[in-house]
């Protein structure tokens, strides 16, 4: 899997590296288990063999910490803060902090990566502490950020996306308050990585399941993976309600993003993948 979305990826993002001025921003999106975080590692290692210096964030490290998350829910009883996952639950503000340090710092200066553990808790997750996040130095060449979400678009109808809620997803009571406030948290991450005046990302890599259902495979597979390492975990069950959790993201906003959203055509890659993540289709937008 890796190496064929490895070779597209970088005949991809080569192009534009002459092209920069400064450190080139890479957004990488893509459904639970498809392999996000696994390529960002690998093509992080392959562009350092090239000396480029590269550093990787990934919208997984920067939820809320679990008491906050458990604190907004209690006090909005709102089922798309039921876990974190939904745009509502991440920390937009350290986001914005950390890009900026990611792409200012000089030669020779330190600052941190936050990481998370999705074990903890019984697989509902916490921050973990200051004392061990990823050590990085200045200067970078190229900046990965890559998380499930990244690239929705904020909708303007809220009346029609809270049907389309209901009829898709009956058993969940959604009001309109509840998403109205996870569409303006998705639109403070779009204004600052995809401002239409000066955006972030430069380019975006779009890793799309043919089929949403490969995505509770994906996502059961990866937390196998993390009861080993970790030895706790969510159970099948837990897996299956977590995926659902991301639903209404999925129903609301893939589409659009799956069409296109930067200005520029020629900068946004689409890799459609089988249920073994193969390469089906690629499409340049």
């Amino acid at each position: 899997m890796t190496t064929s979305i490895l070779q597209h990826l970088q005949g991809f993002v080569t192009q534009f590296l002459d092209k920069r001025d400064k450190p080139l921003v890479l957004g990488i999106s893509g459904p639970q288990g498809s392999g996000k975080s696994f390529l960002s590692c690998a093509l992080e290692k392959t562009l350092r063999e090239n000396n480029l210096k590269v550093v990787s964030i990934s919208l997984d490290d920067i939820y809320l910490d679990h008491k906050t998350l458990v604190g907004k829910y209690e006090s909005t009883h709102s089922p798309l803060l039921a876990r974190r996952g939904l745009p509502g639950t991440h920390d937009i503000e350290l986001l914005k902090t950390l890009v900026s340090e990611c792409l200012a710092k000089k030669a020779g200066e330190v600052f941190r990566i936050p990481r998370y553990d999705k074990s903890a808790f019984n697989g509902e997750g916490d921050r973990l502490p200051v004392s061990q996040w990823t050590e990085a130095v200045g200067p970078i060449d190229i900046l990965i950020v890559e998380g499930w979400c990244l690239g929705f678009q904020p909708l303007e109808d809220m009346e029609t996306a809270l049907q389309i809620l209901r009829f898709k997803l009956p058993s969940i009571s959604i009001t309109m308050e509840d998403l109205e406030f996870m569409n303006s948290e998705l639109k403070k991450m779009n204004d600052f990585l995809f401002n239409e005046y000066q955006p972030i990302i430069d380019t975006l890599v779009h890793l799309d399941a043919q089929h949403l259902e490969y995505v509770y495979k994906w996502r059961a597979q990866q937390e196998v993976e993390l009861h080993e390492r970790y030895g706790s975990g969510m159970t099948p069950e837990q897996v299956v309600a977590f995926v659902d959790g991301y639903a209404p993201g999925y129903i609301l906003y893939l589409e659009g993003l799956r069409k296109g959203i930067l200005g520029t055509k020629g900068r946004q890659l689409r890799l459609v993948l089988g249920d073994q993540r193969q390469v089906l289709d690629v499409k340049v937008l």
